[in-house]
Protein backbone atom coordinates (compact mmCIF):
# COMPACT_ATOMS: atom_id res chain seq x y z
CA UNK A 1 0.00 0.00 0.00
CA UNK A 2 1.31 3.19 -0.71
CA UNK A 3 1.92 6.05 1.67
CA UNK A 4 -0.21 9.26 0.75
CA UNK A 5 0.61 13.30 1.98
CA UNK A 6 -2.58 15.47 2.21
CA UNK A 7 -3.23 18.97 3.89
CA UNK A 8 -6.39 19.47 6.06
CA UNK A 9 -8.11 22.65 4.74
CA UNK A 10 -10.41 21.90 7.94
CA UNK A 11 -7.55 22.23 10.48
CA UNK A 12 -4.44 22.91 8.56
CA UNK A 13 -2.63 20.02 9.41
CA UNK A 14 -0.28 18.51 7.18
CA UNK A 15 -0.29 14.23 7.85
CA UNK A 16 0.13 11.16 5.91
CA UNK A 17 -1.83 7.77 5.36
CA UNK A 18 -1.27 4.23 3.96
CA UNK A 19 -4.26 3.67 1.56
CA UNK A 20 -4.75 1.42 -1.31
CA UNK A 21 -4.24 2.84 -5.00
CA UNK A 22 -8.57 3.15 -4.86
CA UNK A 23 -8.91 4.94 -1.61
CA UNK A 24 -6.16 7.37 -2.02
CA UNK A 25 -8.73 10.26 -2.87
CA UNK A 26 -11.27 9.30 -0.28
CA UNK A 27 -9.94 9.13 3.00
CA UNK A 28 -10.54 11.63 6.34
CA UNK A 29 -8.20 13.72 8.43
CA UNK A 30 -7.63 11.83 11.65
CA UNK A 31 -7.32 15.37 13.08
CA UNK A 32 -10.63 16.99 13.06
CA UNK A 33 -12.66 14.44 10.86
CA UNK A 34 -12.56 16.55 7.60
CA UNK A 35 -13.73 14.50 4.72
CA UNK A 36 -12.20 16.53 1.78
CA UNK A 37 -8.49 16.68 2.65
CA UNK A 38 -6.20 17.62 -0.62
CA UNK A 39 -3.82 15.00 -1.41
CA UNK A 40 -0.24 16.45 -2.16
CA UNK A 41 1.67 15.30 -5.08
CA UNK A 42 4.10 13.36 -4.92
CA UNK A 43 8.32 14.39 -4.16
CA UNK A 44 10.25 12.76 -6.46
CA UNK A 45 14.28 12.78 -6.97
CA UNK A 46 15.90 12.90 -9.99
CA UNK A 47 19.40 12.95 -8.76
CA UNK A 48 19.64 9.37 -10.48
CA UNK A 49 18.60 10.67 -13.83
CA UNK A 50 20.50 13.79 -13.87
CA UNK A 51 23.60 11.31 -13.16
CA UNK A 52 23.00 8.57 -15.61
CA UNK A 53 22.64 11.77 -18.07
CA UNK A 54 26.24 13.53 -17.48
CA UNK A 55 27.57 10.00 -17.43
CA UNK A 56 26.84 9.57 -21.19
CA UNK A 57 28.45 12.37 -22.74
CA UNK A 58 32.40 11.22 -23.70
CA UNK A 59 35.24 12.54 -21.99
CA UNK A 60 35.70 15.89 -24.32
CA UNK A 61 32.64 17.18 -22.70
CA UNK A 62 35.11 18.49 -20.22
CA UNK A 63 37.78 19.82 -22.28
CA UNK A 64 35.10 22.72 -22.71
CA UNK A 65 34.37 23.44 -19.05
CA UNK A 66 30.62 23.10 -19.45
CA UNK A 67 30.79 19.37 -18.02
CA UNK A 68 28.50 18.66 -21.01
CA UNK A 69 25.54 20.83 -20.20
CA UNK A 70 26.10 23.61 -22.68
CA UNK A 71 24.80 24.69 -25.79
CA UNK A 72 28.05 23.95 -27.49
CA UNK A 73 26.93 20.95 -29.68
CA UNK A 74 30.58 19.83 -29.40
CA UNK A 75 29.91 16.81 -27.38
CA UNK A 76 26.02 16.65 -27.09
CA UNK A 77 24.64 12.70 -26.64
CA UNK A 78 22.12 13.80 -29.48
CA UNK A 79 24.57 14.50 -32.24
Amino acid sequence: MPLYEYDCPGCGRLFEKRVPVAEANDTTCPHCGNSHPKRRLPRISIKGQAHSERNSFDDSASSCGCGGNCACGSHSAFN
